[in-house]
């Protein structure tokens, strides 16, 4: 039951994610100009993911599972620009700092 919780709104999202709302969203936010929906393979993946990751973090203590998703989040941050919460963020309220500091080499 509770990998199902840990899997509905991954599922759900990635099916939100391919709508055409959240695509205007994309485009209209300039997150993703080019973004046209995710391929199936990619959607499989990422609900896949959420399963192994749920896997590695149910037996540890929940302090441990946050302090790992926020390095993850501040190493993709670094690596490639980009993370989950500079997406939320973005498609809630959009803002040009975080825009600039996307595309900035």
């Amino acid at each position: 039951m509770t990998r199902l919780v840990a899997l509905g709104p991954e599922c759900a999202w990635e099916v939100a994610q391919n709508t055409d709302t959240v695509i205007d969203r994309y485009w209209a936010t300039n997150i993703a100009l080019e973004y046209c929906g995710n391929s199936v393979i990619n959607s499989v993946m990422a609900i896949g993911s959420t399963v192994a990751g749920f896997r590695v973090a149910r037996p540890c203590p929940a302090w441990l599972t946050v302090m790992r998703a926020l390095l993850m989040e501040l190493i993709v941050r670094y690596w490639i620009r980009d993370n989950l919460i500079l997406n939320i963020i973005m498609l809630i309220d959009p803002g040009a700092a975080i825009n600039q500091s996307q595309v900035a080499c």
